[in-house]
């Protein structure tokens, strides 16, 4: 959940990038980004708190990944990626640089 809908606020596709952060988040480190023992302590922090980096987490992570998790992490709307499309054609333009 974003911090815009824990909050109660008017929500937008950017929220929905919220969440893929956390999907990828989870994959890349095979831990939540946001953990508590109550899932009200879990919203809190959603809210509150920047997850540690995945890069400190597994190191052998690409820097750009890092950076395209923490961007979608972001705490306000505006600071993140403006569409899934983006998030996708940033995504394939790194994979082509692995092919």
């Amino acid at each position: 959940m974003s911090p815009e809908q824990a909050a109660g606020a008017p929500l937008d596709p950017r929220s929905d990038l919220f969440s893929l952060g956390s999907v990828l988040y989870a994959m890349c480190t095979s831990r939540p980004p946001f953990r508590a023992p109550t899932p009200i302590a879990v919203l809190k922090r959603v809210c509150e708190e920047t997850p540690r980096p995945i890069r400190e987490i597994n190191p052998e992570l690409p820097p750009w990944l890092g950076e395209l998790v923490a961007r979608l992490h972001a705490k306000a709307p505006a600071d993140r990626f403006t569409s899934a499309r983006e998030v996708a054609d940033l995504l394939a333009q790194h994979l082509a640089l692995l092919l």
